[in-house]
């Protein structure tokens, strides 16, 4: 008994133990589908599956085997039978078994309808939305019946009986075209068929058509904080439009309404538009004035007019803008343009038709930062925004990024092969990168900080409230249903305007280097890429739909990575577009109120403590590239020290000296011989138009608490000889061989043999001079 009952007990254990071991396997071999959601409906032939399970796990699909991936993740694409499909998906690890039955339905193609009895389909029906028509306009009536019939539509008394053609088999249209003397009231359209069975059927439309009166004034303006315009209903993105933009308005097609900009017609949604019925848009309207003004951020053109006019932008080329005015008087002459600017190469006016003027601006460079349109009292003013970063390249400083998390909320964007949803990651590589761009100096904004769904148009609204320089969506990619999930991985970078591809580019660039492959940079009018006042771009970073870029992404150190790319690409842009940021800047009109802000006060501030020494630079016009070098460390030494760089105002030297002034963040004032301002060099922060010539020496002189002569020849040696005889310090840096023993000798005269030495002993020499002349 004893051996037996021992051998029972053991039995008894084992039999006991199994259940437990058999679940212990089962909880070990997940099974989940995440992609399609149960009971999808597709028209396609295939369709895709993603999935998970244990990595260790055997899978089949339909039958046969699938790879699982390191991650756990499957993929299949399966073939779909017309109606209800059942997927099985079945896993086995050692000895568990599961096993899910997943239904997909397949769409039936539209079939034509029997020739006999005759029929129409009720939901073939078109125009489908309420139209409101005017001379020109073009609708097609259509609708789907019984082959080989015979078709005419009703509409109203404009047409009793207008034969419509069978397009192909069972589809009858026609195209009306309204001309200027037809006349309708809303009316509902009735499709007549009379098909070979000898039956007549008919069927009224549901929606309205009607004619408006051209003699009736349509005026509106953009209500909404900004609209956009459309080739056609819900069709390719034209430009947007900011709020008060006047429109001429001509028909309507359902929530669409058409528009005039010059001889083109285009749609913006109604919902965005105010209406007028007292607005004079039709009257005659004057060009008055044509200014081009120049501020630290951007290049104004400004347009004056006798009322707004609706204007169309048109990006020519990388370099051209074009802006349509219309209607306006046709004997109107646009007026000149004046003013000017380094960003500015011309604009030029002309006729394109006899009620149209375009102004086609030429930049010396693509508007990278943005361009857009703003509507003042009597002007129309284009914006071209400059970079706004002033430091060393790298340094980000002054530049403020929008992030925008793709999704949130209620829409949680594409999910992973095992069960990531994109909004959460979207969210968490946002604060990534916005950490890496906050430590190079950079402002970033996030359009969503949490959980939150965001509208489209609202998160560039928000990017737009925070003064962003630049907008950066972050999204992961994933294929449609009916696609092999295979064919697609790596990153993508969209963008809409031609302008932003290089920060496109740049980013794409970055993404490269990290392994992934290449799904290429990529145009397309997203929403949040329309607007055109600051760079916007999209970024696909990966599919989630491969589960080999999911397997990638699920590392830390590769998420770190990817955030440090997106970061990385935006410091490249930015620094390759600032590289002449200073041969860029803002060419400043006469006078200290207009110049940099930060200047004007900088040197407010200086002349109200009594610490502002200005230093006047006297050299020779040309330069050769140790001289330039050595003049261009001057300028800088002396902004540096907080003092105001005095020159002539041209080139060589005073050029170098002033440049280096300026990329140091200080004041430069130029007494120009000439009466023309423009003369000045590119660094001149204020020029002063003498009209003296070479007199104009004194005035350097004089202004002066110091000067500092390079390599000076006749004209330096009259400045110096000035400022002896008023008994000005002079410091010499490269010119004692060109001076006599006379001037050497005096006690005021003070050699120097590099910059440094040169710009101190004429800093100390001022501020002496200073507190000897001060009461």
């Amino acid at each position: 008994m004893g051996p037996m009952r021992r051998g029972y007990v053991r039995i008894l254990v084992l039999l006991l133990a199994l259940p437990w071991a058999v679940q212990a396997q089962r909880t070990a071999l997940p099974l989940e589908i995440t992609f399609p959601p149960r009971n999808l409906r597709v028209d396609g032939e295939a369709v895709r599956i993603a999935g998970y399970t244990a990595p260790q796990a055997r899978l089949t699909l339909n039958g046969k085997p699938a790879r699982v991936y390191p991650s756990g993740a499957f993929v299949g694409f399966l073939p779909l039978k017309e109606g209800r499909n059942t997927l099985r998906i079945r896993a086995v690890l050692g000895q568990v078994e599961r096993t899910l039955d997943w239904p997909v339905e397949r769409l039936a193609p539209p079939r034509t309808l029997p020739e006999r009895p005759t029929a129409i389909a009720d939901d073939s029906l078109l125009p489908g939305e309420d139209c409101t028509l005017l001379a020109g306009d073009r609708v097609t009536f259509r609708f789907r019946g019984s082959p080989g019939g015979h078709a005419w539509l009703e509409l109203g008394r404009l047409h009793r009986r207008l034969e419509m053609a069978e397009a192909r088999p069972g589809v009858y249209e026609v195209e009306v075209v309204i001309a200027p003397e037809d006349e309708l009231e809303p009316t509902r359209p009735v499709f007549h068929l009379r098909g070979r069975d000898g039956r007549s059927i008919d069927r009224v439309l549901a929606s309205s058509v009607a004619i408006r009166d051209p003699a009736a004034p349509a005026c509106g303006e953009v209500g909404a904080r900004r609209t956009r315009l459309y080739d056609r209903p819900g069709g390719d993105f034209v430009q947007t439009l900011p709020a008060g933009a006047p429109l001429l308005l001509g028909g309507r097609r359902g929530g669409w309404q058409q528009v005039w900009m010059g001889l083109s017609r285009f749609w913006v949604p109604v919902e965005d538009l105010l209406l007028h019925d007292t607005l004079d848009c039709q009257g005659e309207a004057v060009l008055a004035d044509t200014l081009a003004l120049s501020t630290d951020d951007a290049l104004h053109l400004r347009v004056f007019s006798s009322r707004p006019l609706p204007v169309r932008i048109i990006p020519v080329s990388e370099t051209i803008l074009r802006l349509e005015y219309s209607p306006i008087d046709e004997l109107c002459a646009p007026p000149p343009v004046e003013g000017s600017d380094r960003l500015l190469h011309s604009a030029t006016w002309e006729a394109t038709s006899p009620d149209t003027r375009a102004l086609t601006v030429e930049l010396t460079r693509p508007p990278e930062w943005g361009y857009g349109l703003n509507y003042g009292p009597g002007c129309i003013d284009l914006v071209v925004r400059r970079c706004p970063l002033r430091g060393a390249p790298g340094d980000l400083s002054g530049l403020v990024v929008a992030l925008d998390p793709g999704h949130g909320g209620h829409d949680r964007g594409c999910v992973s092969c095992t069960g990531l949803f994109e909004k959460d990651c979207t969210l968490a590589q946002a604060a990534m990168v916005a950490e890496q761009l906050r430590a190079r100096g950079a402002t970033v904004e996030l359009t969503r900080d949490g959980d939150e769904f965001v509208p489209l148009d609202e998160r560039v609204e928000r990017a737009r409230a925070a003064d962003a320089h630049l907008f950066v969506s972050l999204h992961f990619n994933s294929l449609p249903a009916t696609t092999d999930p295979l064919v697609g991985r790596g990153v993508s970078v969209w963008y809409q305007h031609p302008a932003t591809a290089s920060l496109a580019a740049a980013l794409q660039a970055r993404l490269l280097a990290l392994g992934l492959s290449d799904h290429k940079l990529r145009r397309n009018p997203f929403r949040v890429l329309l607007s055109s006042d600051f760079p916007c771009v999209l970024v696909e970073q990966l599919f989630f739909s491969h589960p080999e870029d999911e397997l990638a992404y699920l590392s830390q150190p590769f998420r770190e990575a990817l955030a440090q790319a997106v970061a990385d690409g935006v410091v490249d842009w930015a620094a390759a577009q600032c590289g002449e940021q200073v041969a860029d800047s803002a060419r400043a009109l006469p006078g200290l109120e207009t110049c940099t802000p930060q200047l004007a006060s900088r040197a407010g501030k200086r002349r109200e403590s009594g610490d502002s020494p200005i230093a006047s630079a006297s050299w020779a016009a040309e330069a050769t590239p140790e001289v330039y070098r050595i003049a261009r460390d001057v300028g800088e030494r002396i902004a540096r020290a907080g003092a105001i760089l005095l020159c002539g105002g041209y080139g060589g030297v005073m050029e170098a000296a002033a440049r280096g002034a300026r990329e140091a963040g200080g004041l430069t004032l130029g007494i120009l011989r000439t009466l023309n301002e423009w003369d000045a060099n590119d660094f001149i922060t204020i020029p002063l138009p003498t009209c003296l010539e070479r007199a104009r020496n004194v005035v350097n002189v004089t202004a002066a608490n110091a000067l500092i002569a390079i390599d000076g020849r006749e004209g330096t040696f009259s400045e110096i000889a000035f400022a002896l005889n008023m008994r000005v310090p002079v410091v010499g840096l490269l010119c004692e061989s060109h001076l006599c023993a006379t001037v050497t000798e005096s006690p005021f005269f003070h050699p120097a043999r590099t910059a440094e030495e040169a710009v101190g002993v004429a800093l100390r020499r001022a501020k002496e001079r200073r507190e000897r002349q001060r009461p």
